[in-house]
């Protein structure tokens, strides 16, 4: 016999079609769909070729789905380093947090590249440290807070984007909701945040990245604005970039977003003050 599934890691194939929060992984539903049980490193294999472009590893190697090893001994054979030098993720099956970080790689592949790419020289730079080789520098935290639990708030309107690092929460999605529909787009990244959203509950909070954009660019179709948006997410995590420790992320209260919450429709729900804080 196998070992019994958890509720959380049961096979949904319509898991994309359960919140709106999944509307940026819409374009991997029709072919999610046609799988009744969990889809295999293969399958996985096959949903690269949404991406916008060739999928690449920070060391430029073409990234390639691989089970998950035994505790690493030697430095290049750590989760970082490993997708940097060899392209390759490790990655278990039967696993929704594994599951959407395929699919981000997918959707985001010049923002993840840049992430690893970070990640590896970070690490190395420790590593080849006297004193410092267990600390991890604030440039790591940041790289793994966004990674995991990261969003991408793109906005045209100034003034909403301050509301959102003043926590004006109520302003924000309540005053200002009508606003957010046209000057507004929230892309979920970190698939930890994809992950909680099998079993949303309140308290869910992305650590979140800024942009002010030009509003043409929120009227391009989907794929083509997506394209930008992967370019200058990962401009924000390059040497020189603006993103270098935990504290440049803003926390988000994703639930508060208009239709995010079955009960979001109502001034009181955002009255919560142990959740819009």
């Amino acid at each position: 016999m196998g070992i019994e599934m958890t509720v959380e890691h049961q096979w949904n194939r319509h898991i994309l079609s359960t919140s709106p929060l999944y509307e940026p992984l819409h374009i991997f539903d029709a072919a999610l769909r046609k799988h009744h049980c969990w889809p295999k490193l293969d399958d996985y294999q096959q949903l690269l070729q949404y991406a916008h472009t060739t999928v690449l590893s920070g060391g430029n190697k073409p990234i390639t789905f691989v089970p998950q090893g035994e505790k690493p001994q030697l430095f290049k054979h750590r989760y970082e380093p490993r997708i940097y030098l060899q392209g390759e993720v490790q990655t278990r099956t039967r696993h929704w947090h594994d599951f959407f970080q395929v699919l981000v790689w997918s959707l985001f592949p010049k923002t993840k590249q840049r992430l690893n790419k970070q990640h590896y020289l970070a690490a190395k730079q420790r590593q080849q440290s006297q004193s410092n080789q267990k600390n991890r520098s604030p440039l790591e935290n940041a790289l793994t807070l966004f990674d995991e639990c990261g969003a991408i708030i793109v906005s045209s309107s100034k003034t909403i984007l301050d509301l959102i690092r003043s926590h004006q929460w109520k302003n924000l999605f309540w005053e200002h909701r009508d606003k957010l529909q046209q000057e507004l787009q929230c892309l979920t990244f970190g698939h930890a945040i994809y992950e909680k959203t099998v079993a949303p509950y309140m308290g869910m909070t992305t650590q979140t990245l800024l942009l002010l954009v030009p509003d043409e660019l929120l009227l391009r179709p989907f794929k083509q604005r997506l394209i930008t948006i992967d370019e200058l997410v990962a401009e924000q995590f390059g040497i020189n970039g603006t993103i270098t420790t935990p504290k440049q992320l803003h926390p988000f209260p994703i639930l508060g977003m208009p239709g995010w919450h079955s009960d979001n429709n109502k001034a009181n729900f955002y009255d919560n003050a142990h959740y819009f804080r």
